[in-house]
């Protein structure tokens, strides 16, 4: 190939080194959030940071997909502003948009009640989602609105653990752990408040398959998460592990079906930017630039001047 592109932290790493051995002129790497946050002790992250820095020298060209992420990485002198683009994470509208779903019949195949609130979360059970915080908020979102119900979508190593916490708080009737599915869009519908509790992010396109069903999100403030959700006008953004805030946003939507409908009309019409179709051209047009014979981008172990 004349390109490898990698994604993800360890991926990355490991992809960008094989495709160097292997001898492929141009490399491209996508950082969708980094392989550590804040909470991170200091010596993980200047190993990380380190191994990024070295990498750096092999690869051609950097994409992120938030300004967030772009400044992070700059500031952590893992890339210089030149070689970096800003390519969204686009998602495919198709499935989300002009469905007609009875959410009542809905919520029967869950095994919920027509009048139920529910409030939602689709992630992976990983670290980076800080579950530990979805199901805090939600014992104390229970202790003011004891009829709402929970509902987490997906699957991963920190079960036992959700579990765990789930039994400690005394809310196992209140909380549904449904797996993977492959009816997000209908769930997501189902959903009268989006809850994501990241610690870190590059940018989620949860969120914006979210605000393309026309339901309000609270969310955590980490990396490009702002970028989608804009405070009070399509949602609502708190500081990470910030529950009771998570719990005062969310009572406040589930007290307020005017407003749940307001911000849910403006996030989607504030989706268009964040399309697979833009995102295809984006990288078709990065991927023509650096293979053209004019093409003056370093190739890969060439790295900018002062890098």
């Amino acid at each position: 190939p004349q390109i490898a592109h990698t994604h993800t932290p360890k991926a990355g790493i490991v992809g960008r080194w094989a495709a160097r051995l292997s001898g492929v002129p141009r490399i491209i790497h996508t950082y969708h959030g980094f392989g550590f946050s804040e909470s991170h002790p200091s010596w993980q992250k200047r190993v990380y940071i380190g191994i990024e820095r070295i990498t750096a020298r092999i690869t051609t060209r950097f994409v992120v997909v938030s300004d967030r992420n772009r400044l992070k990485g700059q500031a952590y002198g893992i890339f210089p502003q030149p070689q970096c683009e800003l390519i969204r994470s686009g998602v495919d509208f198709s499935p989300f948009r002009n469905q007609k779903l009875d959410k009542t019949q809905k919520k029967m195949e869950l095994g919920l009640s027509p009048s139920d609130m529910i409030v939602g979360i689709v992630a992976s059970f990983t670290p980076p989602k800080g579950l530990i915080y979805f199901l805090d908020t939600a014992k104390k979102v229970l202790d003011q609105l004891p009829c709402t119900l929970f509902l987490m979508v997906g699957d991963g190593e920190l079960r036992p653990q959700l579990e765990n916490r789930i039994r400690e708080l005394g809310i196992e009737g209140k909380v549904k752990l449904l797996g993977w599915r492959r009816d997000i869009p209908e769930l997501l519908q189902v959903f009268d408040v989006f809850l994501l509790t990241s610690l870190w992010e590059g940018l989620p396109r949860v969120l914006v398959e979210t605000m393309l069903t026309g339901t309000p999100v609270v969310a955590s403030n980490v990396d490009g998460i702002a970028e989608v959700v804009q405070h009070g006008k399509n949602g609502f953004l708190v500081a990470p592990t910030d529950t009771d805030a998570m719990a005062r946003w969310v009572i406040h939507l589930l007290r307020d079906e005017e407003l749940r409908q307001r911000l849910g009309k403006a996030g989607q019409a504030m989706a268009a930017e964040f399309s697979a179709d833009r995102m295809v051209e984006d990288y078709a047009r990065l991927y023509t630039d650096l293979v053209r014979p004019s093409c003056e981008a370093p190739l890969a172990g060439q790295t900018a001047k002062g890098q």
